[in-house]
């Protein structure tokens, strides 16, 4: 069964542009990840520092080695003096 997770990652006020880059980095390198079923990134159109990542995997299993990956860790790295917070994980399953 897949494994839904949604992020949100809640950027600094005025750094939404600079975290961007790396956001779209981290979509391109995860879209091409074997057991990847979706990985879509929004912006908030109340609150632009604000981004959502829906992703969907095949497995837990290959969530858990999605996390691992060197572009995830890469992503973690550069985008954390631009945060406001810690990012936010929810991780779901369909059930209707």
């Amino acid at each position: 069964m897949s494994i839904h997770v949604s992020t949100i990652i809640k950027g600094k006020k005025g750094h939404a542009d600079t975290l961007k880059p790396f956001l779209f980095h981290l979509v391109n390198d995860s879209r091409i990840e074997k057991a990847c079923l979706r990985f879509d990134l929004y912006q908030s159109l109340n609150n632009e520092n604000v981004f959502i990542i829906q992703e969907e995997w095949l497995e837990h299993s290959w969530y858990d080695f999605h996390i691992q990956q060197q572009h995830v860790n890469d992503f973690v790295r550069a985008s954390e003096d631009f945060l406001e917070n810690e990012m936010e994980f929810y991780l779901y399953e369909k059930i209707a």
